[in-house]
């Protein structure tokens, strides 16, 4: 498949692991040092994944076929989360893309620090969860084409592949709270 036609995008780019509940082993690692640990350390780490999240954002959003895309990360961080998508948006808006909001029933939505933050769903380790965050693009486009002309011309039309949607036409409901951030993931995409 050449990556023109690619129509569906998932884009979990490196992060700070912030959300991760279980005790990371870090410590053992080679290339481990104690300034890993200190908060000026921890900033400037996090100013540079960051930058990276959103370069790797803006170039998902390029893609010309794309109608969906998912932005996850398994941090608790504003600055990897809403701020990433905050300072993408104009570029986003600009290709046709809009906020959709995964699971409508979900309690914990984005950080209101911009105005859409209401469209972003996130988890806290606090919540016996691991602590996630997505945001889902949607081509404005690609929501109208949702439904094509029936072959009689007829005023209802015909789902076509089924995207993320369940009957009612909203994204997948679950009565559990307690869910992996996979679950999560695998939910908006359908499978």
């Amino acid at each position: 498949m050449m990556i023109v036609q690619v129509r569906a995008i998932l884009l979990d780019p490196s992060c700070s692991g912030s959300g991760i509940s279980t005790e990371r082993l870090d410590h053992l690692l080679p290339s481990y040092s104690i300034d890993d640990q200190d908060d000026a350390g921890s900033s400037a780490r996090i100013r540079k994944l960051s930058a990276f999240q959103r370069k790797a954002l803006s170039h998902a959003l390029s893609f010309p076929s794309v109608e969906r895309l998912v932005y996850s990360t398994c941090s608790i961080h504003q600055a990897e989360n809403e701020d990433v998508v905050s300072s993408v948006l104009p570029l986003a808006s600009s290709l046709g893309f809009e906020l959709a909001t995964p699971f409508p029933q979900w309690m914990r939505r984005g950080l209101p620090v911009f105005d859409g933050a209401q469209h972003l769903l996130r988890t806290d380790p606090e919540d016996d969860l691991e602590g996630f965050f997505i945001a889902l693009f949607v081509r404005k486009a690609a929501a109208a084409d949702a439904l094509e002309p029936s072959e009689d011309g007829g005023a209802l039309g015909r789902k076509r592949k089924r995207a993320c949607t369940t009957r009612s036409g909203g994204l997948r409901a679950f009565s559990s709270l307690r869910l992996s951030r996979m679950d999560v993931l695998c939910s908006i995409w359908g499978i």
